[in-house]
């Protein structure tokens, strides 16, 4: 079976093969992880691998395009047969009570045979974990228990960083073909520089460093560009020897705030205005803090 991602941690590898064991069932699969993890990547794998000849349909959940969505698949569904389809649930976490309401209609719909989705398979996704949105009552338990007969999570990049060097120089090949630059041309320093980096834009991030170094080249750019980086966006480590106690309460102090802002924007799917709220500071104090951190922009959005 191919792997949906590189890596050769202890985590990955007992990912993909729990991928490979429950890609021919016709199990409804939950997929929880940060922005930009690859849990699209996953579903569209997992779809690849299970030999469904079908489509694979994505909806995005969240007011209105949820109901929009689901409308249009109902629609199409009297104009063509879906039994061989997977059908993926995007931020299944942004579903609003109505969506929920009318999602859970349909896979009640499926226990009598009848229905979308009593044909097609159904995988979902989240970035935050829906338990809680359930002990929160902010979720139907009976739809989170319908979609997730299994659950899979995916780790951020800073929780599997021996598996970053593999992964960039597999997107360089994705990108750009073998011809560029093999592994044994990507110097030690740099493989050090990619390992040390926390990656809080996880694989977008990652792909966009891979896609510089291979059309570009120049090494030591890239190494200049991830040690520039604010060190608030790295992992803190062990108290630096040669740093007073107040500037090393002042840096752990920005980490601190800065992991606060990235969980936020997270949970809002990168929406600054909604993370301004939640955090309850002005959206302009939030834009200030985002370029202070030097969150990649290409993660936010208004």
């Amino acid at each position: 079976m191919a792997k949906f991602i590189f890596g050769s941690t202890k985590g990955m590898l007992a990912l993909n093969a729990s991928v490979n064991q429950l890609a021919g069932s016709e199990l409804p699969v939950l997929i929880e992880g940060a922005a930009s993890v690859g849990k699209d990547t996953l579903a569209q794998h997992i779809h690849l691998i299970s030999g469904r000849s079908g489509g694979f349909i994505r909806i995005l959940c969240g007011p209105p395009d949820s109901i929009n969505a689901l409308d249009s698949l109902l629609a199409r569904e009297r104009l063509s047969d879906l039994s061989r389809s997977t059908i993926y649930l995007k931020h299944l976490h942004a579903l609003d009570a109505l969506g929920q309401e009318r999602l859970l209609y349909e896979l009640r719909r499926s226990d009598q045979g009848e229905g979308l989705f009593a044909r097609a398979r159904i995988l979902s996704s989240s970035t935050v974990p829906l338990e809680d949105r359930v002990a929160g009552q902010t979720l139907l338990a009976d739809l989170y228990f319908r979609l997730a007969a299994w659950k899979i999570s995916i780790p951020p990049l800073r929780e599997r960083k021996l598996d970053v060097p593999q992964i960039f120089h597999a997107l360089m090949v994705a990108m750009c073909g073998e011809r560029l630059i093999q592994p044994a041309e990507i110097p030690g320093e740099l493989q050090m520089a990619l390992g040390n980096y926390s990656w809080p834009g996880n694989m977008r991030e990652l792909a966009n460093f891979a896609r510089v170094y291979a059309i570009a080249g120049h090494p030591e750019k890239l190494i200049a560009e991830l040690n520039s980086r604010s060190p608030l966006l790295k992992e803190t480590g062990e108290p630096e020897e040669d740093l007073s106690l107040r500037d090393q309460v002042r840096r752990a102090s920005r980490a601190l705030e800065s992991r606060i802002i990235l969980s936020a924007l997270e949970r809002h799917r990168w929406n600054r205005r909604r993370a301004a709220r939640t955090l309850q500071i002005s959206y302009r104090a939030l834009l200030y803090k985002i370029k202070d951190f030097n969150i990649p922009a290409a993660e936010t959005q208004a």
